[in-house]
């Protein structure tokens, strides 16, 4: 559900900035601070979105699965920041050895994230998927258990509306 919900921030992201007009020409910029990704814009709802990155790298079978046993314990490093706020350079040292190191990047109205994984040990790594966990209900100007009449994403691009009447609202863990 997180990963969905980062991917339809990212998309509402694409969509708030698109909204440009010639007097705003410098786009996103970037800051990272104990382990928070902030992502900056005026032309932002809040003016910045705000995103743990990474919450949690995660073992494979974790649909019902308590959350302590599919967490993989991590700490991520800030390599470098450019000044400007458009790149940041990220470091996951995951507690089974493996590093994850992110590049991320702000355009005019976009943000890329590119991501390359690195295990140097003889084992096989438990880690199947990570999470950034996104403060969707800022972004939407609602509540931790109403900000889902206001997600999306882009299908075909086209802007589809999440499909409440169909979305999981008894689970182990639900969006909130």
């Amino acid at each position: 559900m997180r990963i969905v919900s980062f991917l339809i921030v990212l998309f509402a992201l694409s969509l708030a900035t698109r909204m440009a007009t010639a007097d705003e020409p410098d786009g996103l910029t970037l800051s990272w601070e104990e382990n928070i990704l902030t992502i900056h814009g005026s032309r932002l709802p809040t003016g910045a979105l705000e995103v743990w990155y990474l919450e949690a790298y995660c073992r494979s079978g974790s649909t019902n699965r308590d959350w302590r046993e599919t967490v993989i314990d991590h700490t991520t490093e800030l390599v470098s920041a450019d000044d400007e706020g458009r790149r940041l350079e990220l470091l996951c040292t995951l507690a089974d050895g493996v590093k994850v190191h992110h590049r991320i990047e702000a355009h005019e109205d976009e943000i890329d994230f590119h991501l390359r994984a690195v295990n140097p040990t003889p084992r096989a790594s438990a880690a199947h998927w990570a999470q950034p966990c996104v403060r969707v209900d800022q972004f939407t100007g609602l509540g931790q258990k109403d900000y889902l009449k206001r997600s999306f994403v882009f299908v075909d691009g086209k802007l589809s509306m999440m499909p409440l009447a169909t979305w999981a609202k008894e689970a182990r863990y639900t969006p909130g």
